[in-house]
């Protein structure tokens, strides 16, 4: 019980004292306390430590269940140990056990992370092995693949992206297959994925698309589109996202504003990125360094050194620091 209380509350190095001294001393450890003290190592990225327990179970014959081992996939998958979060695969059967949904789920998130091609291809076998073994992916499995295809399409530039594309819309109508409804989640790595590729038109028909699924847009959504519009100097675009978020009752964040204020500022639209400066503060948002930075470089750009002096002074009055880390 005492190693739980440590594990618990996340003492982890009390932990592994006790867990090292029961045995000296002839405790046998129950497996509550023997997985509690895995799943805080693996928050803590103890990898080594977790791994000595791990194996200090088998030595103790401290019967293992199968969250023992998803807790052990989760911790190697976190380390970039994929190969061996695969092998204990066969751990689990050894021990009479079969892999469950979590299981397949933590090993498909751990290749996605990876997002080279080789880990991709790797992620959409364990899928394709988790249907054969007639475990139902769900929308956690989908939603890995889908981001994990985008980080893939990331690394090539070009035409080359859209076949790995294709095969990210392809998991979304193999979602619908089995009967699993897209959430906002997947809507917004998608819509993310096609405004990286320069596709925003496509991106804002899947942003249409999310009432007609009965779902509700976050402010993530709204970001990243308002983001992509700026980017291409498609500003009323972008504003017209801004007005479309208020009136789903959603309000900006400080990432909202320094994006519409930069998109106006690349507009030479000096007076507008102020007026949405003092909107911001109407809204109670502290404006951070950042947007004041986006400002006084607009009109230095436009040669009106007086304002962004002025922009300057004001924002040393509201207690805004110019120097952090040692940088502007």
């Amino acid at each position: 019980m005492l190693i739980l209380a440590y594990a618990r509350n996340l003492q982890i190095r009390a932990a592994c004292e006790t867990f090292r001294r029961s045995h000296d001393y002839g405790y046998k450890l129950s497996l509550i306390s023997c997985n509690s003290l895995l799943s805080g190592l693996v928050k803590e990225n103890e990898t080594g430590e977790m791994e000595y327990v791990y194996k200090e179970m088998v030595k103790r014959r401290i019967l293992p269940n199968l969250t023992t081992f998803n807790i052990y996939i989760n911790g190697l998958c976190k380390a970039g140990k994929l190969n061996k979060a695969e092998d204990v695969i066969e751990d689990i059967k050894a021990w009479g056990f079969s892999p469950n949904v979590v299981t397949y789920n933590t090993l498909i998130h751990g290749h996605c992370k990876k997002g080279s091609a080789g880990k991709m291809y790797r992620a959409d076998a364990i899928l394709k092995e988790m249907l054969a073994n007639k475990i139902s992916p769900n929308e956690r499995s989908f939603n890995s693949l889908i981001g994990g295809f985008f980080t893939y399409n990331s690394l090539i530039n070009g035409l080359s992206n859209n076949g790995k594309l294709d095969e990210a819309i392809a998991l979304w109508d193999k979602m619908d297959d089995l009967g699993l409804k897209p959430n906002i989640v997947t809507h917004n790595v998608l819509i993310n994925g096609l405004c990286k590729r320069k596709m925003t038109w496509e991106a804002r028909k899947l942003f249409d698309d999310i009432a007609k699924q009965g779902l509700v847009p976050n402010a993530i959504t709204f970001n990243t589109l308002i983001d992509a519009f700026c980017k291409d100097g498609m500003v009323e675009e972008a504003f017209a996202m801004h007005k479309s978020m208020l009136e789903e009752g959603i309000i900006p964040n400080v990432s909202t504003y320094n994006t519409l204020i930069a998109g106006l500022c690349r507009n030479q639209n000096g007076r507008a990125a102020k007026d949405l400066l003092n909107e911001m503060l109407t809204y109670g948002l502290k404006a951070y360094v950042i947007a004041y930075n986006i400002l006084i470089d607009g009109c230095c750009k436009d040669n009106e050194s007086s304002k962004a002096e002025k922009l300057l002074g004001e924002m040393l009055n509201v207690g805004v620091k110019t120097i952090t880390g040692g940088k502007w």
